[in-house]
């Protein structure tokens, strides 16, 4: 907790929470997201926590699509997304390829351009978003779009 307290702190820094309440009851937090910028334009989600209590309802969807949006705020060239392949997160695989992200062909060129500290720690794939002119599907269910 002092850790995401400390990165809540630095202006180079997004976290957000997500509760969920729906016909069902009251989920409680059921994620958390970070994402790190750099100074050249590059938005690094290095943390997306989802429970799995939730998963599939399309939630994760909104999601993404939140931490894209603070990310165009800061007016962000790249996105990356730092992948973990624990053999049991295929889901998550899934979800980064059907929502436009792919394996990044460049992310030790961009990663290169930056002090790596200043993005967070890449433990897996970097996968990258295309193009930051980006349609999320599913947002109809919680945007009422």
């Amino acid at each position: 907790m002092a850790e995401l307290t400390s990165q809540n702190s630095d202006p180079n820094v997004d976290l957000f929470l997500v509760q969920l309440s729906d016909n069902y009851g009251d989920h409680g937090l059921i994620a958390l997201v970070g994402i790190h910028y750099a100074p050249v334009n590059i938005a690094f989600i290095d943390t997306f926590l989802m429970s799995c209590r939730v998963l599939g309802r399309k939630l994760e969807s909104w999601i993404l699509n939140e931490a894209l949006k603070l990310a165009k705020q800061r007016s962000v060239e790249h996105v990356l997304v730092d992948f973990i392949d624990t053999g049991r997160n295929s889901i998550a695989k899934d979800f980064l390829v059907t929502h436009g992200l792919s394996p990044s062909n460049r992310s030790n060129q961009l990663l290169q351009t930056v002090n790596q500290k200043a993005l967070g720690k890449q433990e897996g794939i970097l996968y990258e978003l295309a193009s930051m002119s980006f349609e999320i599907p599913n947002l109809e269910i919680y945007d009422g779009t």
